[in-house]
């Protein structure tokens, strides 16, 4: 995560981490996790990737190459890991950022007007908004997962003001607010809330937290709009821009859905296509497939990892095996491989077409279910079956084909989109 121009906010303290922050010898696991659970994605600008995008993606403002982002990524990595201080950070990274041709102030292409810029890229000041801000996230993140896990004893959370030079009025009257952890406050306040803040979270025992328990303050909301997207949000008001979330709250949420759609794709398939279907499950399914696109198309994974991208649809299972084919398991798997292979635009349609179809057809002479998308464009996402032993079909290969081909194959689709005739 990278900043605009901060100065009118909370000062870092030059020496941060101080000592109240050591983690040299007992590195936070859970901070640790929450960095490396991230997907690197190339953002022009900071609000290219956008509030609790973060909590699950690596981005750093124009940093637009994948070598540059993952040589970053590696150096805050690294600085959670093994405790790096601020100066070793910015003594490690520099001259690997200057060997690649990303410091100081050069023209860069925006892609989202077309047009090139002065701006600047690397730099002191901006290692040391990387390093603040990312290892600041990482460790709420972690304070958080652990007060979710000791919330039985410890359920309460108490807002304290850190080493500032200046703080946010807002900021000031929240010093000693006391409330349960699963407060709805707490999605949208759990420091850090801006550029340069310092704030942090103690936990509380039950036993105190009852005898020192507030009301949550009435939120007075600003609005904002993300001058690239055109978003417009309300922000609570002494939040910064795109800082009204709780990452380890949404990173809780990501690595739960992470966990239920391997268990799903380990389902038999007529329970798997099912919990595909649903609405919610697939809209954090398409997050995740268009996150795992971008980072193969980047070169971001290596060519054979594979990720579950979507399910076939529900009664699919069941139809195919009244012909004869018994699906292993109702997940669609995608290679990183096969997305470089699609080029274009055909890629960042995959998923969609996958989560979508308006109607699906079995091409028994290839052994392929063909899951044709809505429009007049019918070029169908192919999904490429081979019989195992044990009488079992496990997918082989995916792709869209090039060109429609619908009419060529005989037969009726054996399953359409519900509302369709």
């Amino acid at each position: 995560m990278s900043a605009p121009n901060a100065s009118n906010v909370c000062v870092f303290m030059v020496n941060f981490p101080s000592a109240d922050y050591d983690f040299v010898s007992r590195p936070p696991r859970d901070a640790v996790r929450f960095m490396e659970a991230k997907a690197l994605k190339q953002g022009w600008s900071y609000q290219d990737v956008w509030r609790e995008e973060h909590a699950t993606a690596f981005t750093v403002a124009k940093a637009t190459s994948m070598d540059v982002l993952k040589t970053i990524h590696k150096g805050v990595q690294d600085a959670i890991n093994q405790g790096t201080t601020l100066q070793d950070f910015k003594d490690n990274l520099t001259p690997l950022l200057q060997e690649a041709g990303w410091w100081g102030r050069k023209e860069s292409l925006d892609p989202l007007t077309g047009k090139k810029r002065l701006v600047q890229l690397g730099s002191e000041r901006r290692l040391e908004i990387i390093y603040n801000t990312n290892i600041r996230m990482a460790r709420s993140a972690g304070l958080w997962e652990r007060a979710q896990l000791s919330k039985a004893t410890h359920g309460y959370a108490e807002w304290n003001i850190g080493p500032s030079s200046r703080h946010r009025a807002e900021h000031i009257s929240w010093v000693g607010l006391v409330l349960p952890i699963d407060d709805e406050w707490w999605t949208s306040h759990w420091p850090p809330n801006g550029w340069g803040c310092n704030c942090w979270v103690k936990l509380l025992t039950k036993k105190e937290g009852r005898a020192r328990a507030g009301t949550a303050p009435e939120i007075e909301y600003v609005e904002h709009v993300n001058t690239r997207t055109g978003e417009v949000t309300d922000v609570p008001k002494g939040i910064d821009p795109g800082f009204d979330y709780n990452p380890g709250a949404v990173a809780r949420e990501r690595h739960a859905v992470t966990m239920l759609v391997r268990k799903a794709g380990e389902a038999p398939p007529s329970i798997g296509a099912h919990a595909g279907a649903a609405r919610w499950f697939r809209e954090d399914l398409r997050a995740m497939g268009h996150d795992f696109i971008s980072e193969a198309q980047a070169g971001a994974v290596r060519p054979q990892i594979k990720k579950i991208v979507g399910f076939v649809p529900p009664t699919v299972p069941e139809l195919l095996a009244d012909r004869g084919v018994t699906l292993g398991t109702a997940a669609i798997v995608a290679a990183a491989a096969e997305v470089l292979q699609l080029g274009g635009d055909l890629d960042a349609r995959l998923v969609d077409v996958i989560l979508d179809p308006e109607y699906a057809v079995w091409d028994a002479v290839s052994s392929s279910l063909l899951l044709f998308p809505r429009g007049r464009l019918r070029r169908p996402v192919r999904v490429l079956f081979a019989k195992d032993d044990d009488g079992t079909y496990r997918q082989v290969g995916l792709g869209i084909d090039t060109e429609n081909i619908r009419r060529a194959i005989p037969g009726d689709p054996i399953w359409t989109k519900p509302g369709i005739e």
